[in-house]
């Protein structure tokens, strides 16, 4: 990334489990936190030295159910432990450590691990690998919970919202251009909203701006079509004026009702002088 950041942590999913490229992260100072697979000897190393590790953190969350009278809680519990120095990980190196690993006197390089015996209530949850210190365990499983970010915030954007898998072209330069484009887009809409949110919230703070409530971009274009669904515009000589239906009725001279007009919707002098405009 040049001088404008550098990589510090990596958190990947375990299809992408590979101990030589861990390894290789190890070497350049890099963080990394990975589910182990099942089956994996260092895996069930750190399921059975769980038990007589002193890492052990929890974390609490209160869930409501129900309302009024009638709500009730249920105390959620997330347990984490941290197990060092595991060395049955025998992929966990160089190339030619890797080669050696059927050697009798081959010794694995070690690394941590962090065991969920409770997710929320629930027992057996995943094993993380990791370089990271394990001394504090709840560490590594909130690092890997980033991952979330990008699976839900960019790459299911990407994909659902913004057709990303679908390229015009199937070769080479027809998806490169399409990603791009994609990518390109999906910044600008980003950009468009984080400004429009701090428009029409100016005392809220940018952080909390930028997370746009959690809103992907259908639920976005949803809302917008629902808050723009009674609007019309009209174009006269040039120029263009965006108008409540009812608005538009008044000025036409058209005669409505009065269920489900606005109100104090007035003559058309005292609507066109709410845009800042004269008969």
């Amino acid at each position: 990334m040049g001088e404008y950041a550098r990589i510090v942590k990596v958190t990947a999913d375990r299809i992408y489990l590979d101990g030589e490229d861990l390894w290789a992260l190890n070497q350049m100072g890099i963080i990394f936190v990975v589910i182990a697979k099942e089956g994996m000897a260092v895996r069930e190393d750190a399921l059975a030295l769980a038990k007589l590790s002193p890492n052990v953190a929890e974390r609490k969350t209160v869930m409501y159910h129900g309302r009024g009278s009638k709500q009730t809680t249920e105390e959620l519990v997330t347990r984490v432990i941290g197990v060092k120095g595991l060395t049955t990980y025998d992929q966990y190196g160089t190339p030619e450590h890797t080669r050696q690993r059927n050697r009798k006197d081959f010794q694995g390089n070690p690394i941590n691990a962090v065991v969920v015996d409770l997710w929320e209530n629930e027992p057996s949850g995943p094993v993380y690998l990791t370089n990271a210190s394990v001394e504090h365990p709840l560490g590594a499983f909130n690092d890997y919970d980033d991952r979330s970010t990008v699976e839900n915030g960019l790459w299911r954007e990407a994909k659902q919202a913004w057709d990303f898998q679908h390229y015009p072209q199937r070769n080479e330069a027809g998806v490169v251009v399409h990603v791009f484009f994609t990518l390109v887009v999906m910044a600008l809409a980003t950009a468009y909203r984080l400004w429009k949110e701090r428009e029409e919230k100016a005392l809220r703070n940018l952080f909390a701006a930028s997370l746009l409530k959690g809103q992907g971009a259908r639920a976005w274009r949803r809302e917008l079509k629902a808050e723009n669904r009674k609007k019309v515009i009209v174009f006269v000589q040039g120029r263009y004026g965006i108008f409540h239906v009812a608005e538009f009725s008044v000025l036409a001279g058209l005669r409505i009702r009065a269920m489900g007009i606005p109100p104090k919707l007035g003559s058309p002098a005292d609507i066109l002088a709410r845009y800042g405009l004269s008969p």
